[in-house]
């Protein structure tokens, strides 16, 4: 994949001096984050240096810290913003000063916070885009997990995930909704768009914890979801070539 990978990183030298807005889809931290996690790469060009990406990616969070307000409403909740600052922190996390991962933290806890408080016994609407696109308090928990800042607030905002994931609740719901043929919740171009949340979500869980609930179903459901997605796929891009033909 050295192809695209070079035309990732071109893309990312192009727009490296852009700063978005949480209503334009976020920002680009983890783009950064990953190039110099990542490291060079024999036989890839960059356009700037590793240290020029790291520190990009930690000024574009602490921008977002600085800029994103009003996370006690709901509809800061279905954008990528909190989830990109959440895993740049983790991948840049030995580079950034003390104070500045207090305010990432910080922020980070606190829109977690808000977003549990938020919702009611029932995760609001079950089977729908609230879900695909919404803010995972559990995943920004991960981030700063045992980093010895709000580490209280660490573990509420990771118990979420058995509260709102398990349960009957998000994964069991989109497993049960797989449980034939493949499929979840949406249709059409979502179908295919946001379960890559749900993807990312899980994984995130996977790589933290070791509990692969990819393989692995729970008293309520069958790990239907990723077993047919394969095939889910497949099915909506023939014949025509994409989901709404």
């Amino acid at each position: 994949y050295k192809t695209e990978y070079q035309n990732f990183v071109n893309w990312v030298d192009v727009n490296f001096l852009v700063e978005d807005s949480p209503d334009k889809s976020g920002l680009m931290a983890d783009y950064h984050a990953l190039i110099y996690l990542l490291g060079p790469i024999n036989g890839i060009t960059y356009g700037h240096s590793m240290t020029d990406y790291r520190d990009r990616a930690i000024g574009n969070m602490l921008w977002a810290v600085a800029n994103w307000t009003g996370i006690g409403k709901a509809r800061d909740y279905r954008w990528d913003g909190f989830t990109i600052v959440a895993r740049a922190y983790d991948w840049v996390w030995s580079d950034i000063v003390p104070a500045d991962r207090t305010k990432i933290v910080n922020w980070l806890a606190d829109v977690g916070l808000n977003t549990l408080k938020s919702w009611s016994s029932d995760p609001p609407w079950l089977f729908s885009s609230d879900y695909f696109e919404g803010f995972y308090p559990w995943y920004s928990g991960l981030a700063f997990y045992g980093d010895g800042i709000r580490d209280a607030d660490a573990q509420s905002l990771v118990d979420g995930f058995n509260t709102w994931m398990l349960n009957g609740k998000w994964l069991d719901a989109q497993n049960w909704v797989a449980r034939n043929n493949g499929g979840d919740s949406e249709y059409g171009n979502y179908m295919l768009g946001h379960p890559i949340r749900h993807i990312i979500n899980i994984d995130a869980w996977r790589t933290a914890t070791g509990e692969n609930y990819f393989a692995q179903g729970t008293s309520v459901a069958s790990p239907d979801f990723m077993r047919n997605h394969p095939k889910l796929v497949l099915y909506t891009i023939k014949p025509f070539g994409k989901a709404n033909s």
